[in-house]
């Protein structure tokens, strides 16, 4: 079975490395695999250049959008 742990972030540049790997270093029961989805909500700082270049096939990055639409609206996105 798989879960799918949403990440949404904005002007998350100096944090959103270290969040990434704690998720990816959580423990899973054995019969679980994670998916890591990260959606930004239009971060103004580095985060968009830092989701752009990461270094993880297994982290999908989602939708950039153009303006704040909030935590809740990229949650929604995610799933």
């Amino acid at each position: 079975m798989k879960v799918s742990i949403i990440i949404p972030c904005f002007n998350e540049s100096r944090t959103i490395l270290q969040i990434i790997e704690a998720v990816q270093k959580a423990e899973l029961p054995d019969d679980l695999c994670r998916d890591i989805i990260v959606v930004d909500d239009y971060s103004t700082d580095d985060t968009r250049s830092i989701l752009g270049k990461l270094p993880y096939e297994d982290v999908l990055v989602g939708i950039l959008s153009r303006s704040e639409y909030g935590k809740g609206c990229f949650i929604a996105y995610g799933f």
